[in-house]
């Protein structure tokens, strides 16, 4: 958003040319009213009449209500001053703030909410500081262990002398972790108020440090009963021990709380290892499974410890002993205590290494088939990384032209055909891909067709196979033709740089002329006070002369940006040139005259032609009046009309300094940003024959330019019949 002083002048800019840029206001997100010297209301822009309910106020000092709906709006009022320093009006400028407002509200609810998760926590909430001791205590402390917060507040001493003698070391241990930079996260045993030993699992969860004070932020949950169901969960281990000798699967099962993990005989056996060759350890397991697949079997761990799935379930690659790989099933449920933690995940490992042998077999024999038939038009490529050998499919040889043994099946086939400019961000793309930085391989390139040109292809692959050390083995892709596309895209772009030479036009050309008409008043103010009423009519024909300019931009920009948005309507009808050629020269009458330029109609009489009315007349418009610009002193313009081969074709002719050949091609090119200026120093923009160009080519037809210098021009164009 622009910042407030800017807006602040371009509102005073807007006091003096509202009525040019009232559309331009009409978009603004915010609301703006203008007010004259008297306090009467003079403009209201659509967004503020949407913050009044009723009509819009009249005078600075009504009142008026704002939308049914609470909405809470902070305005600005700007005075404006004239050249004297006098008060000439006065804008307001409002900005509907509710969301602002809205969102200190949601702080303040959540500030509260954290006040109820301390309030309603069933864990104990602690706070204490290195230098003051204990903090705070939350209230479940009472109902846990039997303490009162005030009482543990005054003396620090009971919660650390009340630890478990076993335990205490292990809890000393996490916490110097913690100061090296751990995790203080650990399960202790502490006796209550009344002598009970309690189960806890103590965890900081936050650390601030001010100057040489450190606060630490805490909880401590009671897991006594998850502490007396992992008793019985061991003796069911047991049992299930018993089970799984019957089998060849392999056990694991992972005390999430200690991190002790137990891997069966069977499982070890299963990678080639005696029981006393591998340790039970987590660190283990992480060791042999396949790098590539280490992160996906993570993550879905995780999210089945987070509840988000509803069981482990996975097939991932571990090294065999041998030094192969083999594929694993494996599948667990995890063990949640009575507040949703999880405390102990038990599953199996199956090898189902065979049957990844089949389904990859299976799968590779239909991969080429399935590539073929979905990609319709595309064409399929196949690479073999090692050898660099490519299949390269009959429709992707199609696409450029070729029959099907034209084209070998290496990778210089392709290699030799991308275009010069495209080829090293080509090739960076596919080593981004065989790196693992990118999902998969995407790029846009020219690739070079059997007759000579380039077509614009979107080139789309994967890897779907590496060896045992992770490096890529194979790759498969798509070829799409995007050729169109890519012309539909230059399209846009040139559309947008001509949109921003029309608003480049709206903000420069047309803010001179209306500078030059308020200054000219003034001087008509002075002459008809001195009775100088010559000079006042001539400054009066000047006026004239360049509103009627303005006013002409203004019909090109609003025609222009209406056929842009298809909200001009095509209406044609039988016409009378002549009729509509009179009405053209009637328009540009003082041009003519100032410049005593006499226009020679070879139309001949009665001479129908079908077109739309106003788009008619504004071609012939602008160009009489390019024809007068370019014209000299007491020149002579022709204007001709004729019929050949089914359509009517009609040519504006001056005797004037003429175009060089070289800007012809430039003239139905606004953004270019070519103009010239005329024999009498004319300014212009170019607009007009653009929209000459579009009126045109609406009606069938086409225009063109014959010129010579310093012997004139003539403009051509024709309409279909």
């Amino acid at each position: 958003m622009e910042n407030f002083e800017d807006l602040q002048k371009k509102i005073e800019d807007l006091n003096r040319e509202i009525g040019l840029y009232k559309e331009v206001i009409n978009q603004l997100p915010i609301g703006i009213q203008l007010f004259d010297k008297d306090g009467t209301s003079c403009y209201t822009n659509p967004k503020q009449t949407e913050f009044l309910k009723s009509q819009n106020p009249s005078a600075l000092s009504e009142q008026y209500n704002i939308l049914k709906d609470p909405h809470t709006f902070r305005q600005k009022i700007i005075p404006v001053a004239d050249e004297n320093s006098n008060s000439s009006c006065v804008f307001t400028i409002t900005e509907d703030i509710t969301e602002l407002i809205e969102a200190k509200r949601r702080l303040k609810q959540c500030e509260e909410n954290y006040q109820n998760f301390v309030t309603h926590s069933p864990d104990i909430l602690y706070k204490f500081s290195n230098k003051k001791g204990s903090l705070f205590w939350s209230h479940q402390v009472k109902e846990i262990l039997g303490y009162d917060p005030a009482q543990l507040k005054s003396d620090p001493f009971i919660w650390k002398n009340s630890i478990h003698p076993d335990d205490i070391q292990r809890v000393k241990e996490e916490v110097e972790n913690y100061e090296k930079g751990g995790i203080y996260s650990v399960e202790y045993r502490i006796k209550s108020n009344s002598g009970k030993w309690i189960w806890l699992h103590d965890q900081f969860m936050y650390k601030s440090v001010i100057d040489d004070e450190i606060v630490i932020e805490g909880h401590a949950s009671d897991i006594t009963k998850r502490k007396e169901l992992e008793i019985e969960l061991e003796e069911a281990k047991q049992r299930f021990e018993l089970a799984m000798q019957s089998t060849k699967d392999g056990l694991w099962d992972w005390n999430l709380l200690s991190n002790e993990i137990y891997l069966s005989p069977n499982w070890k056996s299963m990678l080639g290892y005696k029981d006393e060759e591998l340790e039970n350890s987590f660190e283990v397991w992480q060791k042999l499974v396949h790098p590539m697949d280490k992160e996906e079997t993570n993550k879905t761990l995780r999210e089945h410890l987070e509840g988000k799935k509803d069981r482990f379930d996975i097939e991932f690659r571990m090294k065999h002993k041998n030094g192969n790989w083999i594929d694993i099933l494996s599948r667990g449920n995890c063990y949640f205590d009575s507040k949703g933690k999880p405390y102990r995940l038990i599953g199996t490992h199956i090898d189902i290494s065979q049957r990844k042998h089949l389904k990859k077999a299976l799968a590779d024999s239909e991969l080429r088939w399935k590539f073929a038939i979905e990609g319709n038009k595309d064409g399929l490529w196949d690479w073999d990384i090692k050898t660099n050998r490519v299949f390269f499919s009959t429709q992707w040889k199609k696409m450029l032209g070729f029959s099907e043994h034209e084209i070998g099946n290496t990778l210089e086939e392709w290699d030799k055909r991308v275009h010069p400019d495209d080829k090293e961000r080509t090739y960076e793309d596919i080593a981004k891909h065989i790196k693992g930085e990118t999902e998969y391989y995407k790029n846009e390139h020219r690739v070079i067709c059997k007759n000579g040109t380039y077509k614009w292809i979107l080139d789309r692959g994967i890897i779907i196979e590496r060896d045992v050390d992770g490096q890529p083995v194979r790759m498969i892709g798509t070829h799409t033709d995007i050729t169109e596309r890519k012309k539909h895209e230059k399209y846009l772009f040139e559309l947008n740089r001509f949109k921003d030479k029309v608003f480049s036009i709206i903000t420069h050309d047309l803010r001179s002329p209306f500078n030059a008409i308020l200054g000219l008043n003034e001087i008509v103010i002075n002459r008809i006070e001195t009775e100088d009423y010559n000079a006042a009519k001539e400054i009066t024909e000047a006026i004239y002369k360049t509103t009627q300019q303005t006013l002409g931009l203004l019909d090109n920009l609003l025609y222009w940006s209406r056929m842009q948005t298809g909200k001009f309507y095509f209406k044609p009808s039988p016409l009378e040139l002549n009729n509509i050629s009179k009405s053209a020269i009637e328009y540009l009458k003082l041009n003519l005259t100032g410049k005593k330029i006499s226009i020679k109609c070879f139309i001949p009489d009665n001479f129908m032609v079908v077109a739309d009315r106003i788009m008619l007349e504004t071609i012939l418009r602008n160009l009489l009046q390019n024809a007068i610009k370019f014209s000299y002193q007491e020149s002579t313009i022709e204007l001709h009309a004729s019929r050949k081969d089914k359509t009517v074709e009609i040519s504006v002719i001056d005797y004037g300094i003429g175009i060089n050949k070289g800007k012809i091609e430039k003239l139905f090119d606004v953004s270019e940003e070519f103009t010239s200026l005329g024999t009498n120093q004319e300014k212009g923009t170019g607009l007009g024959l653009v929209v000459c160009k579009e009126f045109i080519e609406k009606h069938n037809g086409k225009i063109w330019v014959e010129s010579e210098v310093q012997k004139g021009t003539k403009f051509t164009f024709t309409i279909a019949e």
